[in-house]
């Protein structure tokens, strides 16, 4: 692996001043390089949650339900990450994602989903505590999902850019929709309002290095899916929702990551766009519209298709 001082330069931080701080501040937010995946991990832990209290309390038809819910944000997530993070990391960084298992990872917590389908689906009656030990096997593996994600991610928070998590979820597949329409409704209903501040305003800002297209496509999202008491609560806490303000240029923050070739955004988001999961395709190529100049990531784009 190359060192990181070829691949990586930090930029310095730039400090507003005291006049201009508070404009500053609600014009434009740097995100967090992996806010959805952390905003997702909560999300994926309530679920676990939500499914082992219906068994509890012995509801079966909430359980089944619940479990189904579970699974179509998995499948979602899981192609989300392999279109986008697990391939730039890889494709960066000497295939780090896969030395790390996270693919591994996704594979054991699909055998452990099926054979839990599987006992839900049988023709006999089933009892909770039949149920018990196969879901904790399948919640167990969700967990080690995240926690490998946290461990593969965690060196590289705030040296790449966010964006890359958000332009795969605007132009991926066809469910995207009820992706985000989950996890804002599980950051709510679970009372989870900070969390959910937080990633409205680093969706936003991630959002405002995106093309007009893939704004216009998430933001509705958000006031469409939340209730109007949370929308207030969100607004109270400084949180606009009725527009997205463009930062003036002179006070952007300077990129993190520096390009180390003249390899253009849309070659990699080319790439990035011919990776899939289960055969699935993106269904528009990831390229910047006519308002938004090719902006370079520094990531090499991968050479070759992952086995997963």
């Amino acid at each position: 692996m190359k060192s990181s001082s070829s691949m990586l330069s930090v930029a310095p931080p730039t400090v507003p001043s005291e006049s201009s701080s508070r404009s500053r501040a609600k014009a434009y937010l740097a995100p967090r390089s992996f806010f959805l995946s952390d905003a997702t991990h909560i999300m994926l832990e309530m679920a676990m949650r939500d499914c082992e209290f219906a068994l509890i309390v012995n509801d079966m038809e909430r359980f089944g339900l619940e479990f189904k819910s579970a699974c179509r944000v998995l499948d979602n997530y899981s192609f989300l990450q392999t279109a986008g993070w697990y391939a730039v990391l890889d494709a960066r960084f000497s295939n780090i994602a896969k030395k790390r298992g996270v693919y591994d990872a996704l594979v054991a917590e699909t055998e452990s989903r099926r054979r839990l389908a599987q006992a839900l689906t049988t023709t006999e009656p089933v009892e909770p505590e039949q149920l018990e030990p196969v879901f904790e096997t399948w919640s167990e593996q969700v967990r080690a999902v995240v926690i490998k994600e946290t461990k593969l991610f965690r060196p590289f928070e705030g040296r790449l850019t966010s964006e890359i998590g958000v332009k795969v979820l605007a132009n991926g597949g066809n469910d995207w929709e009820f992706f985000m329409q989950r996890l804002l409704t599980s950051l709510e209903s679970h009372q989870q309002m900070h969390e959910l501040a937080a990633f409205v305003r680093q969706l936003q800002a991630a959002l405002q290095r995106c093309t007009d297209v893939e704004r216009e496509r998430l933001l509705p999202v958000i006031e469409k899916t939340l209730q109007s008491e949370t929308l207030q609560l969100l607004q109270g806490m400084g949180v606009e929702l009725h527009s997205l303000p463009e930062p003036p240029v002179s006070e952007q923050p300077q990129r993190i990551v520096r390009s180390t070739s003249s390899r253009s955004m849309a070659n990699l988001k080319a790439t990035i766009s011919s990776k899939s999961l289960s055969g699935k395709k993106l269904n528009a190529p990831l390229s910047p519209g006519p308002q938004s100049p090719p902006r370079s990531f520094g990531f090499k784009s991968p050479q070759k298709k992952h086995p997963w």
